[in-house]
């Protein structure tokens, strides 16, 4: 009985394994996709959004709540000059710009 146990935890860990890996390797590959065409998306002038919601607020902020200040900023003059992970929270930026905000 207990080797029948054991025998379904594993078999259960391998489906499960199996499912996560298949799941990972299709947003990859649809992520991949996507910035393949790239180009197709930026050049087109029909497309002016896709995949968009309409805009809407889930709350109204304080009137006390301002953007303004230094920010960080970076000009990648391709998309292909995009710093990867550059939207993770340890991401080192000190070598970019600091602009005002607001400015003109």
């Amino acid at each position: 009985m207990y080797h029948k146990i054991v025998n379904l935890n594993e078999n259960m860990n391998k489906f499960f394994l199996f499912t996560l890996f298949c799941s990972l390797s299709m947003v990859s590959h649809a992520q991949q996709g996507f910035m393949q065409h790239l180009y197709d998306y930026l050049e087109n002038t029909q497309v002016y959004e896709q995949g968009q919601e309409e805009g809407h607020a889930y709350f109204i902020p304080q009137s006390s709540l301002s953007l303004n200040g230094k920010w960080k900023f970076f000009f990648a003059d391709v998309p292909e000059n995009i710093p990867q992970q550059f939207f993770q929270t340890n991401f080192n930026d000190s070598k970019w710009g600091l602009i005002d905000v607001p400015s003109n």
